[in-house]
């Protein structure tokens, strides 16, 4: 079969393939909390349901791997540097510092709008199963979740979609989109609420192609995030 496509369908069959390993879970999750207005019964995770989470991160994480060097090409052609550097320290914390002042202001208008709307917003649903009290695990999540998701659908994604198009806006609109529907079963205020993260990140990667300090923001949102809800 592999062997009737062209080149540029077996492109768009890989992405769609990684995507769907990495992130479909996550995304059935979010279209059925916006069709039922719920997920079905929440609980705490148990030390077995990390496990499989985590696998199934980094098993995306390893199928990215295997098409990469199946067409001659390494992380290092997505954007990731594996030397982090002070200046991607610094860079990742002046992101997070955006994202934060921008995501206030939006926070904001929802609270002129209507308070209701901005508590909503400041009140994920769904998201016990992240009430962890294992600061190693924490780590852990911590540095596995942010290199899935902007390896693939960051460094990925938009790597491949400017190829497939040479169209830079439509590269950061899909994977924005993208990022931002899988992330709905917190509720749509809740998703619009870091939006602009999303936003801001794939703007800086589009401009420097850069991944290094997008990951460390990413990382230190999540590990204060969770360390939050300890």
């Amino acid at each position: 079969m592999m062997r009737d496509m062209t080149a540029r369908q077996v492109r768009i069959f890989e992405l769609i393939l990684v995507l769907s390993v990495a992130f479909l879970p996550a995304l059935i999750k979010s279209i059925t909390f916006l069709i039922t207005g719920d997920i079905g019964e929440q609980r705490q995770m148990g030390n077995i349901d990390y496990v499989v989470w985590v696998s199934q991160a980094i098993l995306s994480i390893a199928l990215l791997f295997y098409i990469l060097l199946r067409n001659n090409k390494n992380f290092g052609h997505i954007g990731l540097n594996l030397k982090f550097t002070r200046q991607d320290l610094l860079l990742g914390l002046v992101l997070m510092a955006l994202a934060w002042l921008f995501s206030g202001v939006l926070s904001g208008s929802f609270n002129s709008f209507s308070p209701a709307l901005s508590d909503r917003a400041a009140k994920p649903q769904n998201m016990d199963f992240l009430k962890i009290h294992s600061v190693g695990l924490i780590f852990i999540i911590s540095i596995v979740f942010p290199l899935q998701e902007e390896l693939i659908v960051r460094g990925f994604t938009m790597t491949e979609i400017f190829g497939l198009t040479e169209n830079k806006k439509l590269a950061v609109t899909i994977s924005v989109l993208i990022q931002f529907s899988y992330h709905l079963y917190q509720g749509l205020p809740a998703a619009l609420l870091i939006l602009p993260y999303f936003i801001l990140v794939a703007i800086y990667f589009v401009r420097t192609g850069n991944l290094n300090a997008i990951i460390i923001s990413h990382f230190l949102f999540d590990f204060i995030g969770l360390m939050m809800r300890r």
